[in-house]
């Protein structure tokens, strides 16, 4: 049994009860100072609606934006309830701390949990974008080794030889 609680359209296409939550929606330029939360949590139970309304609880206590929180059981997985809301943009180390312990001190039956940022850039993807144009490295080890063999920076004059 699928049953999802929210108001995001695009929660998960598995639910049967969605329940919207009517309030104004964000101004497009204020979702960039927020970051995505997901938050699952496996129960010792299978789920039932308190435990959806725990999730919901806990959710709309951590987000500052009640309108995107969403909570689903996935189909296939009785024992697991999905989180999904917008907090505001901030490390996630000094955040997870946070949402776990909200979520495992307000859900009954609580077993384990996994906390995901959905995209979130990856360490990988920041550091790929700081790679130096081809010309740009030729430049940079010129500089290195010129300064490495001379003991000083060269002058403009040396970088035009």
């Amino acid at each position: 049994m699928a049953v999802s609680v929210g108001a995001r359209s695009n929660a998960h296409p598995r639910t049967i009860v969605e329940v919207l939550v009517n309030e104004p929606t964000l101004k497009p330029s204020t979702w960039c100072e927020h970051m995505n939360v997901k938050v699952e949590v496996e129960l010792s139970s299978h789920a039932t609606e308190v435990h959806m309304e725990d999730m919901l609880a806990s959710a709309k206590a951590l987000t500052n934006n009640k309108q995107s929180v969403a909570v689903c059981v996935p189909d296939g997985e009785p024992k697991t309830i999905v989180a999904e809301f917008a907090v505001n943009k901030a490390r996630q180390v000094d955040v997870v701390d946070g949402i776990g312990r909200k979520f495992r001190c307000e859900v009954r039956n609580y077993s384990q949990s996994a906390i995901s940022f959905p995209n979130a850039v990856s360490r990988k993807a920041r550091e790929s974008r700081n790679q130096y144009k081809p010309k740009q490295g030729q430049y940079l080890a010129f500089i290195y080794y010129y300064t490495k063999l001379n003991g000083r920076p060269p002058a403009e004059a040396d970088m035009q030889r």
